[in-house]
């Protein structure tokens, strides 16, 4: 059983969720103080995504005196915007989609980092206003009375309304990326809390030329909201109602629902997020964590849980390795941290507290060697554009096989430096750096997973539509795609680059045809490994992952190799590359 609490993590703002429906009509009121904290400069990066995980490109991102938007992976940079740090707030607005926001404490001279899920702002019906009707989506039901909707402006409206709507389930995997705000709440004694959702739910009106509109004021509209059976033998008979203020990103209490079978019910007078949750006091915990010699380790997944069964996943380590948020008071709270490399594999749990005051935690000691296929790997480097110059809004993207695993931000000077675990991927993952102020792109750079890597300056400039780049034993080499040669005899494909008599590649696999994972073949010299005019005699430690192989005139065939190979000499090298080319 697990009942998601709010835990406001400094190093995440995993993800989340609003609605872009002002409420300039209604008769409330905020109790909510506008401003907490002090004034500071602070940095935040992130991705937003959508309900299939996918990136959202171009999407608008504010925070504080910053706005940006979001690149073709959905990744935003945001510098020296000047927050609250005790409420530091952002939104993200995309059309066709709720307001996305997050609001958590910030750590001046730090990098927070969030993942922000934006719902699809779905049609659940429509209906005329001067008869009103019942809407009923995914288990939930909202039953408008007649002559009880209006515009803007408060005039009476008389015409079709669509009713747009998203329910938010708190046991849901994504409900931590999906909700809005964080769950922090002002009571209606103006006392601040932490909430525990028992569901939740979004709502827009919208007129017939897609206008907004509201509920009238006095008006009550009718609702009942589905409580997931995990969780319905605790959900309290009679539990408080809280809407998302957008301005300040505060949840406020405002009336009340009854539990009835397994449903909630209840009233609003207007819409923005309804949830239904219980409160509770709560304290400042933070801590970090480091490897064994002690460095801060970054990219690690965090989960914060009360041991009673209430749970409030953080998400990721700020840039340093350090983590902070307001958690459940006199709770016991357990921690556990996964690796982000692809499988999430437990590299550390411990209980503590409980905490009746605000406290700092003795760091937290990942060590690899104690989980199996587990590979910690410290990486640098620096992100340059294209003259050459540093790239201070740009950030690495770690992945495998087409895979995103993670993004890392540099500093001020363009530059990398952190430690990450990952899971068992073999010999190689992929590095590419993205320029957030030119939109370019570097080619891909192909590491081999060592203890220490560092890839030097990566250039982020208008990619060579066909290319090979490879790294021999560390220095690299790159062949324009006008040298580029690959060709397909079922089932062996061919791979053969020459720029000049110092600098040529050429090698071999069976792939018939297909995309995937392959042995570099070594069997005859027709299809041996030769780089640099080295010949590899035994490359039973090289291997190709083809991520693209197109059959028609036009199509592309690409992929990156990599491992070791021993030579003629019965010398060991290390090589690493990419390629591209069109059919």
């Amino acid at each position: 059983m697990k009942k998601y609490l709010n835990i406001v993590l400094v190093f995440c703002a995993v993800a989340i969720l609003g609605t872009g429906c002002k409420k300039n009509i209604d008769d409330f009121t905020p109790k909510t103080p506008t401003v907490l904290g002090k004034l500071i400069q602070h940095d935040l990066s992130g991705q937003v995504i959508d309900e299939n995980h996918e990136p959202v490109a171009d999407a608008e991102v504010h925070y504080g005196t910053g706005m940006t938007k979001t690149d073709e992976n959905g990744i935003f940079i945001i510098r020296d915007a000047q927050v609250n740090d005790d409420h530091a707030y952002v939104t993200v607005d995309k059309s066709g989609f709720f307001q996305g926001s997050r609001l958590f404490v910030a750590k001046e001279g730090k990098t927070a980092y969030t993942t922000i899920q934006l719902l699809t702002k779905n049609l659940a019906g429509s209906f005329d206003a001067s008869t009103g009707s019942a809407v009923s989506f995914e288990g939930v039901q909202l039953d408008f009375p007649q002559n009880a909707i209006v515009d803007e402006s408060g005039n009476n409206y008389n015409g079709s309304v669509s009713v747009y709507a998203n329910y938010i389930d708190p046991e849901s995997d994504d409900f931590l990326i999906q909700m809005p705000a964080d769950l922090r709440a002002f009571s209606a004694t103006n006392q601040e809390v932490v909430l525990e959702s028992y569901g939740m739910m979004a709502v827009e009106l919208e007129g017939s030329n897609g206008e907004k509109l509201q509920v009238k004021e006095g008006e009550k509209v009718s609702f009942e909201m589905p409580v997931p059976q995990s969780i319905l033998a605790s959900a309290p008979s009679t539990i408080p109602l809280w809407h998302l203020d957008e301005v300040t990103g505060f949840w406020q209490e405002e009336g009340s629902a009854s539990l009835e079978g397994n449903m909630y019910k209840g009233t609003v007078g207007h819409f923005s997020f309804w949830n239904c949750d219980a409160p509770f006091p709560l304290v400042y915990v933070e801590g970090s964590v480091v490897d064994l010699d002690g460095n801060p380790v970054t990219n690690v997944y965090v989960q914060v849980e009360t041991t009673d069964g209430l749970a409030r996943s953080g998400g990721v380590l700020d840039t340093d390795g350090t983590f902070g948020g307001k958690m459940p008071k006199d709770k016991e709270l357990k921690f556990t941290l996964r690796v982000r490399g692809g499988c999430y594999a437990v590299v550390f749990e411990e209980t503590v507290g409980p905490f009746s005051t605000d406290v700092t935690l003795p760091p937290f000691v990942i060590d690899p060697s104690t989980v199996p296929n587990i590979v910690t790997v410290n990486i640098t480097g620096r992100i340059v554009d294209c003259n050459g110059n540093v790239a201070p809004n740009s950030y690495v993207r770690v992945g495998k096989n087409n895979s995103n695993y993670f993004f890392q931000t540099v500093e001020s000077d363009g530059t990398f430096d952190f430690t990450f675990s990952l899971c068992d991927i073999n010999q190689t993952f992929d590095v590419n750096a993205f320029n957030a102020d030119t939109r370019k792109v570097s080619l891909t750079q192909v590491a081999l997973v060592a203890g220490t890597i560092d890839l030097g300056d990566i250039v982020t400039c208008d990619n060579d539509d066909e290319y090979m780049i490879y790294e021999l034993d560390g220095t690299e080499y790159f062949i324009p795609g006008a040298s580029t040669y690959i060709s397909s005899d079922p089932p062996f494909t061919f791979v053969y680059a020459d720029l000049d008599s110092l600098i040529n590649i050429n090698f071999s696999f069976e792939n018939n045809g297909m995309t995937g994972t392959f042995d570099i073949d070594g069997n005859g010299t027709t299809r041996a490994l030769f780089v640099n005019f080295v010949a590899g005699v035994d490359v039973s430690n090289m291997e190709v992952i083809l991520t693209s192989f197109g059959t028609m005139s036009g199509d592309y065939i690409e992929g990156t190799f990599g491992g070791t190979f021993i030579d003629t000499d019965n010398v060991t090298h290390t090589l690493t590359g990419s390629f591209r080319k069109q059919q």
